[in-house]
């Protein structure tokens, strides 16, 4: 299991400017508890349901891309006029999921699929996600 099962989220946080997004956890089910911190940088984007006080999370892990955009069609059709996960202009859908998948593989972003025994699940786009348990790198 990864690093992060089982960890209670206590908050993440999101800087636009430093294009970066952290969730803080802790592991209780170890003395002293542990805290690990899973960053994502280089952020493009998120979307994340089912936030709530005692989040759980059961794992976090890298899902292949063309297969999110597959997955995602209906969510990011609905938002394309929010200019979301990111500005592309062309509404005429080949040209602007060419776009998409173009900026994509030119960043090198990967997404972060978050899976929750309780509470706030979803992904992340990001070009890294690192986890740091105790202060430390894993």
């Amino acid at each position: 299991m990864s690093w992060v099962h089982d960890n209670i989220i206590l908050a993440y946080n999101v800087d636009f400017k430093d294009e970066t997004l952290v969730i803080k956890t802790e592991y209780h089910n170890r003395e002293p508890y542990e805290e690990t911190d899973v960053i994502f940088t280089g952020l493009l984007t998120h979307d994340f349901k089912h936030v709530h006080k005692g989040s759980i999370i059961f794992d976090i892990q890298e899902y292949p891309m063309d297969q999110f955009l597959e997955e995602s069609h209906e969510l990011l059709e609905e938002n394309k006029n929010y200019l979301w996960p990111f500005p592309v202009f062309d509404i005429r859908e080949k040209k602007r999921k060419k776009k998409l998948v173009d900026y994509i593989q030119a960043n090198q972003y990967k997404v972060f699929l978050i899976y929750a025994s309780v509470g706030l699940n979803g992904w992340v786009i990001a070009e890294k996600m690192e986890i740091f348990v105790n202060g430390q790198l894993m």
